[in-house]
């Protein structure tokens, strides 16, 4: 008996490169789809679609909006922000950062400051306080003047009239007695308390001697109030205004960032 020839047997339709359907369906039997008409689920479909939504969908096709995509395709990148939008935040975090080390460093580097600048004057006065054994000789400018103190529990009992004062051509010097309350200091381990003042009415070198009968007395030169806590005043000024300054800034900074985020 002759047998009938038998049909090859038919071959899947191949996949390219990436697992994707080929462009164009294979015919269906007495036809073929026509362009633009409705597929079968699944596909292939014609170059060019429509796709159905969900895909699949060929290289170089056109895909819906929001994907999805083949692996094959770049996806979107994100959006970057514009450079004046950079410059705007670098510049609030700028104000924030140097509004913080003014406001945090500001009060104390100006305590700090006024407080290094009065040591000077402090040292000079301890410097020019003199024991007069019995004598001593200071400087003293046009109007200059010199304090004569003695121990707080004889300085009441003294006056003027247990010392005298002269410039170098032997000329008097004005010498005149003034309140204990008039400046008062530590000496060797003693409070002294002032009982006269030597006041040059030129710029000379004078010559204080006092004869008290073993009380120890000293020269100090006047204590300048103004002299003396101006400087640390105006430091710690300056201090607390860079500290307002920072406190500005920081809030600057805060309110610039949070307008820049999204």
């Amino acid at each position: 008996m002759t047998q009938p020839p038998q049909q090859p047997a038919q071959q899947p339709p191949q996949q390219p490169e990436g697992g994707y359907a080929q462009h164009v369906p294979p015919a269906p039997p007495g036809g073929s789809y026509p362009s633009g008409g409705s597929y079968p689920p699944g596909g292939p479909y014609p170059p060019g679609g429509p796709y159905p939504p969900g895909g699949p969908y060929p290289p170089g096709g056109a895909y819906p909006p929001g994907g999805p995509y083949p692996p094959t395709q770049q996806f979107p990148s994100p959006q970057q922000a514009p450079p004046q939008a950079t410059r705007s935040r670098a510049i609030a975090i700028a104000t924030l950062i140097i509004g913080a080390v003014l406001a945090v460093c500001g009060p104390v580097l100006g305590v700090l400051t006024g407080a290094l600048v009065t040591v000077p004057v402090a040292v000079a006065g301890i410097q020019n306080t003199l024991p007069l054994s019995p004598s001593a000789v200071v400087s003293l400018d046009a109007g200059g003047q010199v304090y004569l103190l003695a121990p707080a529990r004889e300085a009441a009992r003294l006056d003027h009239s247990v010392c005298r004062a002269s410039a170098t051509n032997g000329t008097p010097v004005r010498l005149e007695s003034i309140s204990v309350a008039g400046l008062n200091t530590h000496f060797a381990g003693s409070r002294y308390h002032s009982f006269a003042r030597v006041t040059a009415e030129g710029a000379s070198v004078v010559t204080i001697t006092c004869e008290t009968q073993g009380v120890q007395v000293i020269t100090a030169p006047p204590f300048d109030l103004r002299g003396f806590f101006g400087p640390f005043v105006r430091w710690t000024v300056g201090g607390l205004m860079a500290g307002a300054i920072g406190l500005v800034g920081v809030v600057t900074g805060l309110v610039l960032l949070s307008r820049r985020r999204p």
